[in-house]
């Protein structure tokens, strides 16, 4: 027997909106834009936006933007010798201590075990 999946047709100005939403917030990851004001320049109101946004990506707003900083993060400490203060700075946290937890609760190591680990991957 088939499994039926039910897929949601969504109005296009509502897939419009979370897209630009999307577009907005993958533009900058360093930067807070709280859910109003992303809303706002999606052309939409936060409800819509949220529940939505979850719809169309799978995710919420805050699950896809941590991965995009997680992402960001995993590549700055592989590529560059940048500290992991700065690397938090550009993955928008604003404390070193804040990105070392987030990053832990993420990963499960710390972004200085990753990057001794990746070291050590990249010269064997």
């Amino acid at each position: 027997m088939k499994n039926n999946i039910i897929i949601p047709t969504l109005p296009f100005r509502v897939v419009q909106s979370v897209a630009k939403a999307k577009e907005i917030m993958d533009a900058d990851i360093s930067r807070h834009i709280p859910i109003r004001d992303l809303a706002k320049g999606a052309f939409t109101n936060e409800f819509t936006l949220k529940r939505f946004f979850k719809i169309v990506y799978s995710t919420t707003i805050y699950q896809h933007l941590l991965a995009e900083r997680m992402r960001l993060a995993n590549h700055l400490l592989i590529h560059t010798q940048l500290l992991e203060k700065e690397i938090a700075r550009q993955c928008g946290f604003q404390k070193l201590s804040g990105f070392v937890s987030s990053y832990k609760k993420y990963h499960g190591i710390t972004p200085g075990q990753f990057r001794t680990l990746s070291f050590h991957k990249g010269s064997s």
